[in-house]
This record gives C-alpha cells, sequence and structure tokens, in this order.
C-alpha cells in the first residue's frame, strides 16, 4: 500500500521509481509504467516485464522512446501492437506499417489514432477487402477525414453506420458549399 501510494506522488525522486519498477507486486510495476515521471530507465526495464500489462503499460506511456515503439510494432502479441497504436507519440510511419495489419483491431486503432496521415486513411478505406465495420467507422470519425474521403464513405456500399456517419461529417461542410441538391438525393435513399 505503502509503494503504490509512493508511485502516486507526483514529488517522488526518480531514482525511487526506477527502484519501484523492480518491485515483485505488478500492480506497482504497473504504477510506475503509467506514470509520467518514469525515467527511460524505469520505461526500458518495464517495457521487458514478464507480465504483458505491464509491459503495454509502459509502451502506453508517451515517454516511451519511437524506437521501442518501432521495435514492438512487429511483436509477435497483439496486445502489444495494440499498445504501440495507443501511443499518442507513435510517428505516422509506424502507423502506417500498421495499417495493413491482418488483426481488424489494430486497424481500427490505427484509424482512431490523431497522428495517422491522411494518405493512410484514404489508402484503408479505398481497401475493397476491408469489410470491418470498426476501421471503417474509425476513419468516417478520424478528424483528418476531408471532404474528398468523406464523400467516398458517404456512398459507399459496405457499410450502412459508415455511410452515415460520413454523411452527417459531411453534411456541415456541404452546406457552406451550398451543395442542397446531394442532401436532398441522401434523402430519398
Amino acid at each position: 500500500m505503502v509503494r503504490l501510494a509512493l508511485v502516486s506522488n507526483g514529488n517522488i525522486p526518480p531514482f525511487v521509481l526506477d527502484s519501484l519498477a523492480l518491485d515483485a507486486d505488478q500492480v506497482v510495476r504497473q504504477k510506475v509504467a503509467s506514470s509520467i515521471y518514469a525515467s527511460k530507465n524505469a520505461l526500458s526495464v518495464l517495457a521487458q516485464d514478464s507480465v504483458l500489462a505491464v509491459q503495454t503499460t509502459a509502451l502506453v506511456n508517451p515517454n516511451a522512446p519511437v524506437s521501442w515503439l518501432r521495435n514492438h510494432a512487429a511483436h509477435s502479441k497483439t496486445a502489444v501492437i495494440l499498445a504501440v497504436c495507443r501511443n499518442i507519440n507513435t510517428p505516422g510511419s509506424i502507423l502506417d506499417s500498421l495499417s495493413v495489419n491482418q488483426v481488424p483491431g489494430v486497424r481500427a486503432s490505427v484509424a482512431r489514432h490523431e497522428k495517422t496521415r491522411i494518405e493512410t486513411l484514404d489508402r484503408m478505406a479505398k481497401n475493397l477487402r476491408e469489410k470491418d465495420e470498426s476501421v471503417l467507422l474509425a476513419i468516417a470519425s478520424h478528424p483528418r477525414a476531408d471532404r474528398s474521403l468523406l464523400t467516398f464513405l458517404a456512398y459507399d456500399a459496405r457499410s450502412g453506420t459508415v455511410r452515415m456517419q460520413a454523411q452527417t461529417r459531411l453534411k456541415p461542410r456541404l452546406r457552406k458549399e451550398i451543395r442542397e441538391d446531394i442532401l436532398e438525393r441522401w434523402k430519398t435513399e
């Protein structure tokens, strides 16, 4: 209990977190892995932890170096790859390579990531083999989805939910362009 309280203290010296990264209790190690004050040394130890939850928590930490994210992007465990996708500092190049992963959850995480490039989203949406609705919905909901991509998804036959999401996001943009004719056509379809 005391060790958990120590980890939660924002004023704790880094060397204490370094020693807590080696603690026998996995809950303590996971708490260290989630701390924004954890040093690179502590995160290095935790990214190699035998407990998957500790390892993935260390990889989600915004202080995890990009080199680790790159190395773990090719990991055999989906949970580790998903942790790489959830890290806010994962570069677009890594996300681009993960966009063709066999696991739909990984592709959906890529499509939700704020750093995913528009070119990657476009390629993912226009891959007609993509049948997973969660992936397509994440693409339609992405803040970088531009008019062209949303228009494509608004007429896509793969999912009514995705079509509706794309149309909902596209309507305000089209109204600005006075494209009521398109909005009327959607009402009749």
